[in-house]
């Protein structure tokens, strides 16, 4: 464990009052458990779908959508700073300004070069909890960018990396699954998962909002953790694995209709499993799709929910 974390909470962690006394507590918490505290605010719930809508009868020019679109994330910080307080934390909120937090100058989708470290070590060093914003930030030509959906992430990710701090991405997700709870009743919260198999499983299953965050902590090698604001629990560490790590079954992916079922098992590496690849092929009459990553399997047929229970219980973490 580092000295310092970065945890960015989501929109709607945000979105009244309550939730933001809510949130100060979990900040709390963790000043409790890291020596330093960084917390990374997307817009509260709605507010940035709310005022796009606002703009619709207007010309969206970029430079002026993106001051507009920014709004939300320094209402956020302001009133969290009240929320701190109110509970007896020392914090301060800095706009984008203030944490000179520098960007490309491609409005809506710009990435972030360069903050300013030495203002927010001094802060923290003081015994400050430091408030940012996410999602947005300012050009070298002083004009305000934001930076494409997942942008508060890529915030909280950037922010970790400069500080060399632990970073937790909180939002209303527990963390990642071993498959979809609504179809394997006894999917559980993986304990850690790769960088690979998480863009895997985003190809078959569910759309990664952290996208380009995601992406600069993998190029990067850094470590983050996904979780719950609410749900009070271990969160799934993403990282990247090392060169001797086993392949195993880490996510199971199911897709079936009237007439057909598709069943993936993801893992980084998995097509070395070849003990693995044995025992599937005893288990099931079919022909094997295998990847560097995935194996997949067809059935011209609907399997019921207990025998697709059953395939999760005898090759998940195989």
């Amino acid at each position: 464990m580092k000295s310092t974390a970065v945890v960015k909470f989501g929109g709607t962690s945000l979105s009244n009052s309550d939730k933001f006394i809510f949130v100060a507590h979990r900040i709390k918490s963790f000043k409790k458990k890291y020596k330093n505290v960084v917390a990374v605010l997307s817009a509260p719930a709605d507010i940035t779908d709310n005022l796009l809508k606002l703009s619709e009868k207007f010309i969206r020019e970029e430079r002026a959508l993106d001051m507009l679109l920014s709004s939300g994330e320094n209402i956020s910080i302001s009133l969290m700073q009240m929320s701190l307080k109110k509970i007896g934390i020392k914090s301060i909120a800095l706009n984008p300004y203030q944490a000179e937090i520098i960007t490309t100058n491609k409005y809506s989708d710009a990435d972030i070069i360069s903050l300013n470290q030495k203002r927010i070590m001094k802060l923290i060093k003081s015994g400050y909890v430091v408030i940012l914003p996410g999602f947005t930030g300012i050009s070298k030509k002083l004009d305000i960018t934001t930076l494409g959906r997942g942008g508060s992430d890529y915030t909280a990710v950037y922010v970790s990396d400069v500080l060399d701090a632990d970073c937790y991405l909180l939002s209303d997700m527990a963390g990642v699954y071993s498959s979809n709870p609504a179809k394997i009743e006894n999917a559980v919260k993986i304990k850690d998962i790769s960088y690979t198999e998480l863009f895997e499983i985003a190809k078959v299953d569910s759309e990664i909002r952290q996208t380009k965050a995601l992406e600069y902590a993998f190029k990067r090698n850094l470590s983050l953790y996904l979780g719950s604001t609410f749900n009070i629990s271990t969160p799934t560490l993403i990282k990247n694995y090392p060169v001797n790590h086993k392949p195993v079954v880490k996510y199971i992916s199911i897709k079936t209709d009237e007439n057909r079922t598709k069943i993936i098992f993801i893992g980084e590496n998995i097509y070395k499993r070849t003990d693995l690849i044995d025992e599937i092929k005893k288990f099931f009459d079919l022909k094997l799709n295998i990847k560097r990553n995935k194996i997949k399997l067809d059935f011209n047929r609907s399997l019921s929910s207990e025998d697709l229970n059953r395939i999760y219980k005898r090759f998940i973490f195989y």
